[in-house]
């Protein structure tokens, strides 16, 4: 049913646009990113969203009169390897199109490369506000911004948590550094006093002696900018060493696997994420339906942004044509009702896309409000 009904829709937008020159050819779509290291689960559900979107495409080839194959090369996360592993899919492989590799500053590593070798680059992760402040006109961004993320919860927080003093544990990423510094930011324009602003290395897993130094500033809140891997052996020290606080996170501990591998660790956890199973109706709720059935496992936001990511890529094509130039000129003009949201890019290539706040409560997760 979606897949008809997503047919329909693309026919009569594609009516108003470019109309493409190239049939039942190919779109090849490169994907750099993390498949080993420490953020490998997270290119794993960049994998799976975007494999269940092609399948669904290429089951219906009318819709588009072309089949999209996925091209996959792990950048590990990291800058220089992401960068190396963009330019063999660009160069090598020839894709039509590249997405991002999830960790900021590997996603910065291959903007340079969308600009010089002409090819849009279609962002659906990550958050750093410097991927769309660059002016690289060939960037496109689907998920918040940083600024946009602390915004939000940081408006919650102040209105319904109400906390007096708070503390920072964020890697020292262009991700990490920029989201913690954001919402410090907002926080103290609120007046809420800040006691610690620590930056930890990115896969860190040892806290001790930070944990020793939180318990005797007592703060009221911390404030988690790291991923999962770090996250879990922080949270298990501090219980250790008999050290409570409210947690809360932006995006990154935003999903069932990590709640699974937490356990009653995230009891009470606060976070902001761009979509969530439990609650998700239409086509949504069939993405969820089918994501389960393949993978048996429920979809995280990062498997539901990027099966958005390839139909918006395919959207693209589906008006401009399957050359990159074509793909470019029509993500300009994307207008597409995902199941993420609806997704227009503004001005510097930046979507505008709900966002929606949780807390992880025995063992669910509560959404407490939506936007």
């Amino acid at each position: 049913m979606r897949i008809a009904l997503m047919a329909m829709v693309i026919f009569l937008v594609a009516g108003c646009g470019r109309q493409s020159s190239v049939s039942n050819t190919t779109l090849y779509v490169g994907i750099p990113a993390p498949f080993s290291g420490g953020g490998a689960e997270y290119g794993d559900f960049m994998r799976k969203g975007a494999t269940l979107a092609a399948e669904e495409w290429n089951q219906k080839t009318s819709a588009g009169g072309f089949k999209i194959e996925l091209r996959f090369e792990d950048g590990q996360g990291l800058p220089a390897e992401t960068r190396n592993a963009a330019e063999r899919l660009i160069v090598r492989d020839s894709v039509q199109i590249v997405t991002d590799a999830f960790n900021s500053s590997a996603t910065l590593a291959i903007l340079p490369l969308a600009q010089s070798h002409k090819i849009p680059l279609l962002v659906g992760l990550s958050t750093a506000d410097a991927v769309t402040e660059q002016n690289n006109p060939w960037v496109f961004r689907i998920c918040a911004s940083n600024t946009s993320l602390s915004s939000r919860l940081c408006e919650f927080i102040i209105r319904k948590q109400k906390p007096q003093t708070v503390a920072f544990i964020y890697e020292k990423t262009d991700f990490g550094t920029n989201l913690a510094s954001t919402v410090k930011e907002r926080l103290e324009k609120a007046g809420v006093r800040v006691v610690a602003f620590e930056g930890v290395n990115q896969h860190e897993a040892d806290f001790l002696s930070l944990i020793s130094k939180l318990k005797i500033l007592k703060p009221d809140m911390v404030f988690l900018g790291i991923l999962t891997d770090s996250a879990i052996p922080f949270l298990r020290q501090a219980r250790s060493a008999g050290f409570r606080a409210r947690w809360v996170n932006a995006v990154s501990l935003s999903n069932p696997k990590f709640l699974k591998d937490a356990g009653d660790l995230a009891e009470g956890f606060v976070g902001i994420t761009h979509f969530e199973s439990t609650t998700a109706k239409g086509a949504a709720k069939e993405f969820v339906d089918d994501f389960t059935r393949k993978y048996n496992s429920m979809p995280t936001h990062y498997s539901a942004v990027y099966y958005d990511e390839i139909m918006v890529i395919a959207d693209a094509a589906r008006r401009g044509g399957l050359s990159r130039e074509g793909i470019f000129d029509a993500l300009k003009k994307t207008d597409y009702e995902g199941i993420t949201g609806r997704i227009r890019f503004g001005p510097g290539g930046q979507a505008s896309i709900g966002t929606i706040i949780f807390e992880w409560t025995k063992g669910q997760q509560v959404v407490l409000e939506t936007q």
